[in-house]
């Protein structure tokens, strides 16, 4: 084993500090080089904008006024073309999704409808709260509704399904609510449509639901 001077010690511990200072200055050169660019482009902004109001200030009111005129319809402009994109790419998925909606929706109309049919004599709402036909088909269509299904439909079929639990028409009046909110999300305006009108369709005695709406 070596042994060093005392001297050849001091001059080893004076080069392991200088390494250590140059490793700590290599590693803050992307930092300090990322603010020197932000201050150069700040900089320049601040330049640029001097330059344009010097400009602007040296030429007549008509010509400024011109030009923040035509700077402002440039604007509006880009930003009309930015919104209307989004708009078509927004309609573009929702039409890509339409027909998933439509066998999710029909199904599930077809399913209930089945069952008021099969007891058409039973305007209580008992037939649709009770049927375990009906409660097996709700477990596989809520895994598709999570998928496919608006918030509105997502949001009324909860509330449908817990209308379900009593046995009376108000699980009838929820119905009606889901119905009109599978409408709303395939495009339908139901505004002149009165509430109870879709599931009244159901009924044998559509008029006993009135005094439940």
């Amino acid at each position: 084993m070596i042994k060093l001077n005392p001297g050849d010690e001091v001059l080893a511990d004076i080069g392991t500090n200088s390494n250590n200072r140059m490793s700590r200055v290599y590693a803050a050169l992307p930092t300090l080089s990322a603010i020197a660019i932000v201050m150069g482009i700040l900089v320049g902004i601040r330049m640029g904008g001097l330059v344009v109001l010097r400009w602007l200030s040296s030429v007549e009111s008509e010509v400024v006024a011109a030009i923040i005129a035509g700077a402002a319809t440039s604007i509006v402009g880009f930003g009309a073309v930015i919104i209307s994109q989004q708009r078509s790419k927004t309609r573009e998925i929702s039409e890509s999704h339409r027909p998933q909606k439509i066998q999710l929706y029909v199904r599930f109309i077809k399913k209930v409808m089945d069952v008021m049919i099969k007891y058409k004599n039973d305007n209580s709402g008992n037939a649709i709260a009770e049927n375990t036909e009906l409660v097996s088909f709700y477990q596989e269509f809520v895994t598709d509704l999570v998928i496919w299904g608006s918030r509105d439909v997502i949001q009324a079929y909860g509330k449908f399904r817990v209308a379900s639990e009593n046995s009376d028409l108000n699980i009838l009046v929820a119905m009606d609510d889901l119905l009109r909110a599978m409408r709303k999300d395939l495009g339908h305006s139901d505004w002149l449509l009165k509430r109870g009108e879709l599931i009244k369709t159901f009924l044998k005695n559509p008029d006993e639901l009135d005094k439940f709406i």
